[in-house]
């Protein structure tokens, strides 16, 4: 709305600097609330013994703050980047940095993954321990995200940005110039950061490939159950991470596509 002038108009009225904004991100809160409300009891409704109403609502509040988490983030990195594809590139960018570091810390050193936000939503182990420290802290950290977006909201005129966007070049080049050029031109963030992506997720898949065969073997509930076909397992695998790349792959074409029909 900033970027196509509507956001102007609106602040020409009578009804604030920062009412687009605080609009938004109240109806990210409604949607968190009910979210909270819906899951958790959803989770009573099933009346098991485990699934208690304590436990059920601190899976549920751990989903709202992860949301909340996402929305603060990028809200502050609205308010430091100049166009939105900037401020989608950067956000996207960080929330993967930090799962593939939850990723890692989880199976190597779970230590180093209370300093992850990220792993403070099942840190506090739901349904048996429900630690409540995990999620006050993550609540505690939306509040400084989200103070820090809205002070550098007030402090930047409107179209404006913390960091000023680079300067382009005064004239093109033989490449740019050219239709191929000028569409990676237009879409080379977004093919780069994709291109990362599927190389971490491939990266992650067949790092487990290796330890199918030892996990298979050191159960016994397990072993017994493909004990027929050990086989199984494996087939079964490597069709859902088919599923999984075929489906990740056709994002960055459409995103492309999408982007070049507007």
């Amino acid at each position: 709305m900033e970027e196509n002038g509507k956001l102007e108009i609106l602040n020409s009225l009578h009804i604030g600097s920062q009412a687009s904004s605080m609009a938004t991100n109240l109806l990210v809160l409604l949607h968190t609330v009910l979210t909270i409300i819906l899951v958790s009891g959803i989770l009573v409704s099933y009346n098991v013994s485990s699934i208690d109403l304590k436990g059920s609502l601190y899976f549920a509040c751990s989903l709202g703050l992860a949301s909340l988490l996402g929305a603060s983030i990028a809200y502050l990195c609205a308010q430091i980047f100049a166009t939105s594809s900037q401020t989608r590139g950067i956000f996207f960018s960080i929330v993967g940095i930090l799962y593939v570091l939850r990723a890692g810390t989880d199976v190597s050193n779970l230590t180093l993954s209370k300093f992850n936000p990220l792993a403070w939503t099942y840190l506090g182990h739901p349904f048996y321990q429900n630690d409540w420290y995990y999620l006050i802290g993550l609540f505690l950290l939306i509040l400084v995200v989200f103070s820090i977006g809205l002070v550098l909201e007030s402090s930047r005129d409107l179209g404006s940005s913390t960091i000023a966007p680079k300067k382009g070049k005064t004239k093109a080049s033989k490449w740019l110039a050219t239709p191929l050029g000028f569409f990676f031109y237009l879409n080379r963030s977004t093919i780069i950061s994709w291109l990362l992506a599927d190389g971490v997720i491939a990266l992650m898949y067949g790092s487990i490939y290796g330890d199918i065969d030892t996990f298979v073997s050191s159960n016994k509930l397990i072993s017994q159950m493909f004990a027929n076909n050990s086989t199984t397992l494996i087939n079964s695998f490597t069709s859902l991470i088919m599923v999984v790349a075929t489906a990740i792959g056709l994002v960055m074409p459409l995103v492309v596509v999408h982007k070049v029909q507007f």
